[in-house]
């Protein structure tokens, strides 16, 4: 089953498209500037008539108006430093045509008009001076005389913005190749699969703000996080129907403060015939009674507290789920309450009267109550937060459940990007399938026959 969803790729998008735009402004803010730096430096263009069998002699004639001698004579002429004329002068000319063009340069615009001109004048003057051609029968006569530019031939604003831009398009390449490779995120599930060889249970598409402000069931209306929810729960209902593991730690690699992952699974299980019993043991970032208002009545510590351990009733909708959020609690007092002989005897009750247990524990990571609960349990599902979660963090937190004897079940992928794979090896060697197609009813319920524990009432 395909749980692509477009909204991270377009995020995605437009992140790129962001760096592309800033540096590609930044290139151009700097090509600005470095075209107000450049001194501005005009062009006066002069055209000489060369009269006579010239013919092979362009070539001569040019080289002879770019000589040091003719550019002495030039700014004597134009009366103007000599510094302005020496290799200030071009001279070109065009083969079969006997017409040499002048170009002058100079950081003013009627210094170069002067020294155009005037290189006219001593170019005519040197021709006559030394004879060349037939019997000296070639001179050079002004035919256009060369006017004030208006605008400067150097610097190009229009050149340096694209070159600007191009330069920092490129620069945004470079940084966003180098950020690819620099950063360890995980953040499409193929990834965790490669790099963790831990099997995806989903990819759960990206929620909204919205959606979590409003609780996991308004997250859960959305098609693409129903259908990503029950390709978890099959997938996962499939596992402990083989393993017999029926106690499930839901932990995130960091503090997660929405539980969102552990309220869609439980959701999904639900919605497959299972009963689901969802306790949350996160006590310092209790969130669960957000995700389901109606279940604020019976909380974790009042039943804990109790006499004995008693199960709240199940939801109204789904009826198969029953949810046991926490109060928030501080951390000495959350954990004297985990570690507590009630709290197991509140997990095991709730295996006997459901199929499956999830408990909601508080990030590997950042929890250091994340022992007591893992003890209780069977089995972990790890949820990971693409484009948040780091690879090393992803490794450590692996390797803490391990240590403490936690076997992993799969991992749960919020804000996913892509799809899954279709199939995946499980640790020790054993290959499954991911059970894409597989629909969303799940195997009859397996629920024993147990005592009923007493419910009790509202007040």
């Amino acid at each position: 089953m395909s749980t692509l969803d477009p909204s991270p790729n377009l995020r995605a998008g437009y992140r790129a498209a962001a760096v592309l735009l800033a540096t590609a402004c930044a290139g151009i803010g700097g090509a600005h500037v470095a075209t107000a730096l450049t001194p501005r430096t005009y062009q006066a263009h002069a055209s000489v008539l060369i009269t006579g069998d010239a013919g092979q002699l362009m070539p001569t004639i040019a080289r002879l108006a770019e000589t040091r001698e003719v550019a002495l004579a030039t700014a004597n002429e134009a009366r103007v430093p000599a510094a302005l004329a020496i290799d200030h002068i071009s001279a070109d000319s065009q083969p079969g045509m006997q017409i040499l063009t002048l170009t002058a340069t100079a950081h003013k615009p009627t210094d170069a008009a002067n020294i155009a001109n005037a290189a006219t004048r001593v170019l005519s003057l040197e021709m006559a001076k030394q004879p060349l051609g037939v019997a000296g029968r070639i001179a050079a006569h002004t035919l256009d005389e060369a006017a004030v530019p208006s605008e400067a031939a150097t610097p190009l604003p229009l050149l340096n913005d694209a070159i600007g831009a191009l330069l920092g398009l490129m620069a945004g390449l470079g940084l966003m190749s180098m950020r690819r490779r620099l950063d360890d995120r995980l953040r499409w599930p193929d990834q965790i699969e490669a790099q963790l060889g831990l099997p995806i249970l989903a990819a759960i598409p990206g929620i909204s703000r919205r959606s979590i402000r409003s609780g996991a069931r308004s997250a859960y209306r959305r098609r693409r996080v129903a259908e990503a929810a029950g390709e978890a729960a099959a997938l996962l209902t499939a596992l402990t129907h083989s393993t017999d593991h029926r106690r499930l730690l839901v932990t995130e690699v960091r503090a997660d403060d929405r539980c969102m992952g552990a309220a869609l699974l439980a959701l999904g299980l639900a919605e497959c015939h299972e009963h689901v019993t969802l306790i949350d043991a996160q006590l310092s970032r209790s969130a669960m009674a957000r995700q389901f208002p109606e279940s604020e009545e019976f909380s974790l510590q009042s039943v804990l507290t109790g006499p004995s351990p008693v199960m709240p009733e199940r939801l109204a909708a789904p009826s198969t789920l029953t949810v046991m959020p926490a109060a928030p609690a501080d951390p000495r007092t959350g954990a004297a309450l985990l570690r507590g002989r009630p709290f197991a005897e509140l997990v095991d009750k709730a295996a006997q009267t459901s199929d499956l247990v999830l408990v909601h524990a508080p990030a590997v990571l950042q929890g250091a109550d994340i022992a007591a609960p893992a003890l209780r349990t069977d089995a972990a599902v790890l949820v990971v937060r693409a484009g948040m979660t780091r690879c090393a963090e992803m490794r450590r937190a692996v390797l803490l459940l391990q240590r403490i004897g936690t076997p992993i079940e799969g991992v749960l992928v919020l804000g996913a990007i892509g799809t899954r794979r279709s199939t995946f090896e499980r640790p020790g060697g054993a290959t499954g399938t991911a059970m894409t197609g597989l629909s969303r009813t799940a195997p009859q319920s397996r629920r024993n026959s147990a005592p009923d524990f007493t419910i009790p009432s509202a007040a």
